[in-house]
Formats: C-alpha cells, sequence, structure tokens
C-alpha cells in the first residue's frame, strides 16, 4: 500500500493543475475543475493498481504471455494464409450449381440407379433447395413408374403427379426383402426304451421374397436366420442351389408369382419313384399370388397370401395340380418387408 500511495503521489505532481483550457479565443478559463479531473484520475489509477502489483514489476504470468505471444501470432498468420489460399481455390473451381439442369438431372439418374433407389433421391433432395427442385423433376418419376408398370403404366389421373403415383400405387418395394417366420410343432419317434415317453419337435423356417424392378424375383425358404441370407438375394445372379428364380406381375394391388423348377435327372424305368425313393418329377411349377397391403403410414409394407397352386409334370407326361390352402394364417403368415441397405450401396447402370 505504501508503493501505491507514492505512486499516486508521484502522478499527482505531474499532472497540470490548470486542468485542460480553450485554444480557440483568447480566454485562459479551465473548461473543467482541476479537483474533479484529479479525483477522476486518481480513481482509475486505484482501479489499475488493485489489479496488478506494480507498475515496474513484471509477473511471470506476463513473461508467459510475451514469450508465447509470437507463436500464437505466427500460427495465426499461417491459418490465415492457408484460409486465403483455400478461398483463392473456391473461386477458381467450379460450383456444381454452375453445371446444366440435364446434367445434374442425369447425376441423380446414378442416384436412383436401375434399382430404383428412390429413397436416396429423397435423401438428396433434402441437401439444398437447388437439389430439392432437380430430385422433384417430374422427368425422373415418370420413367421410375414406367419401369415399374411399363405399357400398363397409364396417365396420371387421380395422382397429383408421378412421384404421388410412386409414391401411393401399390407396388413391390425393391431396397429389401419381404420376410416371414412360421413356427409349428410336430410329434417325434417314441423311444423303444420308453414308450410312454412321446417327443416334440418345434419347427421354425423363413421364406424370403426379393423383388427387382425388372421383373424378376427371388424366393428362398429356409431355417437360416435373415442376417445370413439376404446377401445371396441381392441380385439376379443367385448362387445358392435352394433359391428360386421367377418373375412377377402387378395388376391392381395384386403381384401374381411363377416359379419353376427343372429336374434334370430322370429314372422312367422305376416308374414315378426312382431309386432314392423321389418322384420321378421333370418340373414343378409354383403359382402364388399376393395382396399388396400398408402398415399403419407405411405404404406397401406387407403382402398377404391369396392362393398358391403347385403344379407338377412327370416324365411320362402326367400332371398333378395341387391347392394349397393358404387362410390358415399360422402356417402362411404375412411377409414383412424389411430394407437391407447393402441392395443401395452402389449402382451399376443409371435409371433408363
Amino acid at each position: 500500500m505504501a508503493d501505491n500511495q507514492e505512486l499516486i503521489q508521484e502522478e499527482e505532481e505531474n499532472l497540470p493543475l490548470g486542468g485542460i483550457t480553450e485554444v480557440n479565443g483568447n480566454s485562459d478559463k479551465p473548461t473543467q475543475d482541476p479537483e474533479s479531473l484529479l479525483d477522476s484520475f486518481r480513481e482509475e489509477w486505484k482501479r489499475e493498481l488493485e489489479g496488478s502489483p506494480g507498475r515496474g514489476a513484471r509477473t511471470p504470468s506476463q513473461d508467459a504471455v510475451v514469450t508465447t505471444s509470437k507463436p500464437d501470432t505466427r500460427r495465426a498468420d499461417r491459418q490465415k494464409e492457408d484460409t486465403q489460399s483455400q478461398q483463392d481455390l473456391e473461386h477458381k473451381a467450379g460450383h456444381i450449381s454452375c453445371l446444366p439442369k440435364e446434367m445434374l438431372e442425369h447425376i441423380l439418374d446414378w442416384v436412383v440407379g436401375s434399382d430404383l433407389d428412390m429413397r436416396s433421391l429423397e435423401q438428396t433432395a433434402a441437401v439444398c433447395r437447388g437439389f430439392y427442385l432437380v430430385a422433384r423433376s417430374p422427368d425422373i418419376w415418370r420413367r421410375a413408374c414406367a419401369r415399374i408398370w411399363g405399357i400398363h403404366c397409364g396417365s396420371l389421373g387421380q395422382y397429383q403427379s408421378w412421384r404421388d403415383m410412386f409414391i401411393r400405387r401399390p407396388h413391390p418395394r425393391f431396397n429389401g426383402c419381404y420376410i416371414s417366420r412360421t413356427t409349428y410343432f410336430r410329434s417325434g419317434e417314441s423311444s423303444f426304451q420308453d414308450q410312454n415317453y412321446q417327443p416334440w419337435h418345434m419347427v421354425r423356417y423363413f421364406r424370403y421374397l426379393r423383388f427387382l424392378p425388372d421383373g424378376i424375383v427371388l424366393m428362398l425358404t429356409t431355417s437360416e436366420e435373415p442376417s445370413t441370407i439376404v446377401a445371396h438375394l441381392k441380385s439376379s445372379e443367385v448362387r445358392h442351389s435352394q433359391v428360386l428364380k421367377g418373375h412377377f406381375r402387378i395388376h391392381g394391388s395384386y403381384v401374381s408369382l411363377l416359379f419353376k423348377r427343372s429336374n434334370k435327372k430322370s429314372n422312367r424305368k422305376r416308374g414315378p419313384l426312382n431309386r432314392n425313393g423321389t418322384t420321378d418329377v421333370a418340373d414343378t411349377t409354383f403359382q402364388i399370388e399376393l395382396e399388396i397391403r400398408p402398415v399403419r403410414d407405411r405404404h406397401h409394407w406387407q403382402m398377404h397370401w391369396c392362393h398358391y397352386t403347385i403344379v407338377s409334370r412327370y416324365f411320362s407326361d402326367v400332371q398333378s395340380v395341387s391347392k394349397v390352402d393358404v387362410s390358415d394364417v399360422d402356417n402362411f403368415p404375412p411377409l414383412n418387408f424389411s430394407r437391407v441397405r447393402s441392395y443401395a450401396s452402389e449402382s451399376d447402370k443409371p435409371l433408363p
């Protein structure tokens, strides 16, 4: 405190007692009272001295600030130069908005792809207003509808736009699989040691349907979990021996499926049964009809069984037709859609 008081007195002695005078005219009258001006200077110096230990002393923190200020300044200069060079590069490079509309639509054709990944198109539309306007182009949605319904696409009619037709008109989804799980119990053979013991087995299997926009459908019935099966149904070039490859056709809210499985080996000498105990069938045709239904606000999310017919043709040109009862929901539950991300990870061809 003694040092502070001496410093204040030293400053008071150096201050002019006459205050600040006017320079205009010949008057030497002070513009402010010297005592009030001195009090204001005194208060300012008190506030500064209370925040610092002394005028001539330098604290370690101040030394640290002085020593570290130069590297920070250099770093800031380098960042400023990098920012300036980056801005120069951005100004020289052309922005995507400079591309013509036709080229942007061609880029979005690859986003949609030949597999009709319209979900990715909707995500692209959410990027900015420019992509939104291009993604809402009627030509893109019209070609997507024509790829599904072909010559039966017709006109808009009750739909407000081609996009509205694609969303509301029933059709299978192409970026995933329709999966159903069936569980039932069957009795096993009694043990020869205990005839009173009757074993029961729980059987569970899955049925998979994978639709492709070019009219191809894949079907597989197996006990394996979806995590190990969906990868085999990514494209029409399947290597799984149990996968049936067929075609589908849409009529209204129904879709008809046709599969055909041929047997190359025959044993005509053994008649309808061969040595392995299996029927001597030349080919088997599966005719299935399903109804597309929404689930809450999800369009085309479920498929319900309507008809199921199996036609077997033997090598003796004899045919047998079997109609399967699909009214039992326990044996033929609805197939629910499940999106598979890997199906839309890449595009091999643009939207035709």
